[in-house]
């Protein structure tokens, strides 16, 4: 239990904070979360992604003291607060002394009722959480993350809205673990709602995780598995259809053996919904993506939708580079053609600077829409629905 919470909860960091809402534009970088500058692909230097993206989930994910509205609060001594049916959290010994020293105040500013320490003491909390479970003390993070969904609530109700963004869905979600773990099951699915109403977009996370298996027979939970599906169907397609109107179209084409020898004429899958995958084997990001491929391909193939996978690879011979694909593709069940991407074709697209780079193009052979990094499955399947009804 403890090791499979530490877990979760370190994917979910990355997972939930870097990927709680989808960019609005086509032409956002998603600079944090994707690996770079396309140039630097072609002239073989690698950007170590790992490391820029916990750097951005550890930034990210711990919310910055600084934004707490303190006013003329002092530290005073080390009693806690309590306000109505919300009694806060007596604090563990060897945290931050940071926070040490500013929790105590927090705790009893909530007395008053003011939104703006609700909101603190929700902010403060989720930061106590997060340090608790990485130092592995489990049950004293749950307890912080049930505590920082409530105190949010109460900001929310009272009118607070000065959150940085994703905060909200983000302390929902986790409470939403906390509660599962402590197999208050119909308060988990209460706090998932929250978070999809405060725009949580990873239903794959909740889908998919073990940490929320328990969740999943429940009459609660199969209840509003169809109203989440729906908030993002709606959501997605208001971003396609944005990003549609906002993608410039350019030429593209390519004839090219695949990385099994058989030619790939993009001309001649006109006719079809086709989706390029540009991306590479050594990028974590577009590793990610390629299982959505997958099951887009495989749910949408015989409606007339064509993955294609471009590989720029960094080993120095065509051989070497042909068995990373090859390799990955046996590794990954890929089950759309992919080939080895020349200078020519990187070469079409304007300014190219991250990968994955995906084109969709409709079936009149014009591309309709280019997304510069990875996007979530929803916003996927949504595009290809969009351009297979057309």
């Amino acid at each position: 239990m403890d090791v499979s919470y530490k877990q979760a909860l370190a994917c979910c960091l990355l997972a939930v904070v870097c990927g709680c809402g989808a960019p609005k534009s086509s032409n956002d970088t998603a600079e944090d979360s994707n690996l770079s500058a396309a140039g630097e692909a072609k002239a073989g230097g690698e950007t170590d992604a790992t490391a820029k993206s916990a750097s951005s989930a550890s930034s990210a994910s711990q919310p910055e003291l600084d934004r707490l509205d303190m006013g003329n609060q002092s530290a005073g001594d080390a009693s806690v607060g309590t306000s109505g049916s919300l009694p806060t959290l007596a604090l563990p010994e060897g945290l931050n002394p940071q926070i040490s020293l500013i929790y105590p105040s927090v705790s009893r500013a909530v007395a008053s009722e003011d939104p703006q320490a609700w909101a603190n003491l929700a902010v403060l909390s989720q930061q106590i959480a997060v340090d608790l479970a990485t130092a592995n003390q489990v049950d004293s993070s749950i307890d912080f993350f049930m505590q920082s969904g409530q105190a949010l609530r109460k900001a929310l109700a009272g009118g607070f809205a000065e959150f940085p963004e994703s905060m909200p869905a983000t302390i929902f979600v986790f409470e939403a673990m906390g509660l599962t773990a402590r197999d208050q099951l119909d308060a988990a699915v209460g706090a998932l709602d929250d978070a999809f109403d405060n725009g949580f977009t990873r239903l794959d996370l909740v889908t998919e995780s073990n940490e929320f298996k328990a969740l999943w027979n429940t009459d609660s939970y199969i209840k509003h598995l169809s109203r989440w599906e729906s908030i993002l169907a709606e959501h997605f397609a208001a971003l396609v259809q944005a990003d549609l109107q906002a993608t410039k179209a350019f030429p593209f084409s390519f004839i090219a053996n695949d990385v099994y020898g058989i030619e790939q004429n993009l001309e001649s899958l006109k006719g079809k919904v086709v989706i390029v995958d540009l991306w590479g084997t050594w990028c974590p990001p577009c590793r990610a993506e390629v299982p959505v491929f997958i099951e887009l391909q495989k749910r949408y193939g015989d409606q007339g939708l064509q993955v294609i996978g471009v590989n720029f690879e960094r080993a120095s011979t065509l051989a070497e580079n042909t068995k990373l694909v090859t390799d990955m593709i046996r590794s990954l069940g890929i089950n759309y053609p992919c080939l080895l991407g020349t200078e020519e074709i990187h070469n079409q697209v304007p300014e190219m600077a991250v990968f994955p780079t995906t084109l969709f193009i409709d079936r009149r052979g014009t591309i309709r829409l280019r997304l510069d990094g990875a996007r979530e499955h929803s916003y996927l399947e949504s595009a290809v629905k969009f351009l297979l009804a057309e």
